[in-house]
């Protein structure tokens, strides 16, 4: 037999035929290429069309991957659609524009929680959020007559005194917790009955209510330091 006859191109992905597997009866670069040729004609997808372009990302499939059930160019994309399928965002509409600049979303970074083209917009967006809390919740601070702003590491130290002088005065025996980690920063007595207290230090809002943050610790009595008074409240009272 001529040479001419031998077939030098593989029938599955159109790749050369090694020299060393050149014969009469080779049609196949490889083992694989032979197997998937066999599953393509075999299978029981053998009438469904050969997809070419991936699903997910909208790239080219490789021919040696190309066959009746394939329709992801790469494990990797095939994955992804499975987390996109089985998120529980899966009903959120995808994303194509990035919030931060307004560019586009590049195709492998879209997702329905994805809402920035780069972690650099992420990280800038991140930085704005952070400083419109800032401005919108500003720093509290107690004034002190004739001393100014007290800065925030005296906070607690001063309010727990203020909170001392005022249940000393309606006739409460306070006693401090020594120890820093302890669950509550005060024990007052009264009437033979004791009682927990949490020292905050909070502000008033513009829409009159109080804000300080909550105890993560189970107490009697919550004492909010105000700039100019002491409140009391019992925790879901």
């Amino acid at each position: 037999m001529e040479d001419k006859t031998i077939r030098t191109t593989c029938l599955q992905c159109g790749g050369p035929i090694p020299i060393e597997r050149q014969s009469r009866k080779t049609k196949y670069c490889s083992i694989k290429c032979n197997e998937r040729a066999c599953h393509i004609r075999l299978g029981l997808y053998k009438n469904k069309t050969i997809r070419t372009t991936c699903i997910q990302c909208g790239g080219p499939i490789p021919i040696e991957r190309q066959r009746g059930i394939t329709k992801y160019c790469s494990v990797k994309c095939g994955e992804r659609a499975f987390y996109i399928k089985s998120s529980p965002y899966k009903d959120t509409p995808i994303r194509t524009t990035c919030l931060q600049c307004g560019g586009p979303i590049p195709k492998e970074r879209q997702s329905h929680r994805t809402k920035y083209c780069s972690g650099k917009c992420r990280e800038r967006a991140g930085w704005i959020k952070c400083k419109l809390y800032d401005k919108l919740h500003p720093e509290t601070t107690i004034r002190i007559e004739g001393s100014g702003k007290i800065s925030s590491s005296n906070l607690g130290s001063i309010g727990e005194a203020m909170a001392c002088i005022d249940l000393t005065k309606k006739g409460y025996w306070v006693f401090k917790a020594f120890p820093p980690n302890c669950p509550f920063d005060l024990v007052i007595l009264k009437d033979n009955k004791f009682e927990s207290v949490e020292v905050k230090v909070g502000r008033m809002r513009s829409d009159h209510n109080i804000q300080y943050t909550r105890p993560k610790t189970k107490v009697d009595v919550i004492a909010v330091v105000l700039p100019d008074k002491v409140v009391y409240k019992r925790p879901g009272g």
